[in-house]
């Protein structure tokens, strides 16, 4: 079966990422279309010899982007069309490809909160026609999470039954690889993401500074965004540069989680899932959050982590220093197997089969 992942861009990010999962884990023969441009994902795929297709579209005239792609799903003989994208190019160039081959099957992937997706005025009037005129023609519509198929139901008035969850996933048995012992003299911390202001990195970094000096600590903070430089200087500001390292945008990933003690994902935004957390846990990290959408349904609060319930600095530099306390005990090897447990549940090969059943 010939299976076309519609995307925006190759740039790294948790969409992208997922589909180079995918490809790598499925039977199919699976292509990769990005609208408006490549990047290190998508050239990374490419060396892989996974199909992939740049078309460089123009966001506001779309006649020809649309025929590129018609003509590119005609000649490589595309079966299923899977739309991972809510914007308006995206949404309508599947609408003209379910028009033109009817037989052509399509999935729409609800990849987040549908509320966030139109929150403004501007996006219910640009956003919601188009992603609902998908879901009209879809076959199948596929939600990430539980949260996300309830804010679907929720704003684009559809039944239960027209979605279905689908977890993400990732390899478990490849990020299992890089699980090492960990020295409980100083307590490692991680964040792994952009940086913008709902990833809550600026909590993060306040919450270190209200930590006792005499408790060691170290967090890296892995990714780029608009607010590292802002990041940076506030780390500063607060003297605990010595504490915090800025690593930029990694791809080795991986080899980085396996010395770290617990993964901080202090977001503010209703999260649409967490897949960083399933990487993080997949080497038996446990995981610190705030109780943000999907969030519970990976995270069981004290067993492979912990679910603040308050949004605060304070809140956030309490777990932390409790997570010290933990390191130190025995309790950290039987979090750490918890993790674990939840990281194999989220398997990739499983995550596909799912998938791909939705295909037929």
């Amino acid at each position: 079966m010939n299976v076309l992942h519609l995307q925006l861009t190759g740039n790294p990010g948790g969409i992208v990422s997922l589909c180079y999962s995918i490809a790598k884990n499925s039977e199919n023969n699976n292509h990769m279309y990005f609208l408006l441009d490549g990047g290190t994902v998508e050239k990374a795929m490419r060396e892989e010899e996974i199909p992939t297709h740049v078309a460089y579209a123009n966001r506001y005239y779309w006649h020809k982007s649309k025929k590129e792609l018609l003509n590119y799903c005609k000649e490589h003989e595309i079966d299923v069309v899977v739309n991972h994208s809510n914007s308006p190019i995206a949404c309508s160039h599947t609408v003209a490809i379910k028009k033109s081959i009817p037989t052509m099957r399509v999935i729409s992937y609800l990849h987040a909160d549908s509320k966030n997706i139109v929150n403004t005025l501007y996006k219910k009037i640009l956003y919601k026609p188009y992603i609902k005129r998908v879901q009209k023609i879809a076959d199948n519509i596929v939600a990430i999470s539980n949260f996300v198929k309830k804010s679907a139901l929720e704003v684009f008035k559809l039944k239960d039954g027209d979605v279905v969850v689908i977890h993400n996933g990732v390899d478990y048995e490849y990020f299992a690889d890089f699980k090492k012992e960990r020295s409980a003299e100083v307590l490692k911390l991680v964040y792994v993401g952009r940086l913008f202001e709902q990833k809550g990195v600026g909590l993060l970094i306040e919450s270190i500074s209200n930590i006792c000096d005499s408790i060691p600590i170290k967090l890296r903070i892995v990714g780029r965004g608009p607010q590292q430089k802002e990041l940076e200087e506030l780390s500063k500001k607060l003297n605990i540069s010595d504490r915090i390292e800025f690593l930029g945008l990694r791809m080795d990933v991986p080899e980085l989680l396996g010395d770290e003690h617990f993964f901080v994902h202090p977001a503010t935004l209703e999260e649409g899932f967490g897949i960083t957390l399933i990487e993080a846990m997949s080497e038996g990290i446990p995981c610190i959050a705030f109780d943000k959408g999907a969030i519970p349904e990976i995270i069981n609060d004290g067993d492979n982590g912990f679910i603040i319930k308050e949004e605060s600095v304070g809140a956030l530099a309490k777990t932390i220093e409790k997570c010290y306390e933990i390191v130190k005990s025995d309790k950290y090897n039987k979090m750490s197997e918890k993790a674990s447990v939840t990281g194999k549940k989220f398997d990739i090969k499983e995550m596909v089969k799912k998938l791909e059943k939705t295909y037929c």
